[in-house]
């Protein structure tokens, strides 16, 4: 609420590099409501592509370094439902995607504790970390 009341009021406008736009552009072509922002070594964008938010960090040069996809957790690969069922009921799922075709699970889970959980996954299934929230 704070960043949309922000924006509405005429809040500081981020403007990329030329080199992170053309990279932007490229690499995700449908892009709707972009909202960029300044991140330690470039820029974070957010966005919609067919009502799935993006999340995007593309440095100053130009270079995609890794994108996010907000989930829902039916859409999940079947494997990572399958290695997630033991820690919980799945409360929220990204994919995080990095160079060289890399895709890794981000879970949020809840146990019958209602302790929550955030596990990362290879594409493999197996855990790459496991914390409590």
């Amino acid at each position: 609420m704070k960043r949309l009341l922000h924006k509405i009021l005429g809040g500081d406008t981020i403007s990329p590099t030329p080199a992170a736009k053309k990279c932007f552009n490229t690499t995700f072509k449908n892009a709707k409501s972009i909202e960029w922002s300044q991140i330690e070594n470039g820029y974070e964008a957010i966005f919609y592509i067919k009502e799935q938010e993006y999340i995007s960090h593309i440095t100053k040069e130009g270079v995609l370094t890794e994108y996010r996809i907000n989930l829902s957790p039916s859409n999940l690969p079947d494997i990572i439902k399958v290695a997630a069922a033991t820690h919980g009921e799945i409360m929220n799922a990204i994919s995080i995607h990095q160079p060289g075709n890399e895709i890794t699970y981000e879970l949020i889970t809840r146990n019958t504790e209602l302790d929550r959980f955030t596990v990362l996954f290879h594409a493999d299934g197996s855990i790459l970390k496991k914390n409590k929230l």
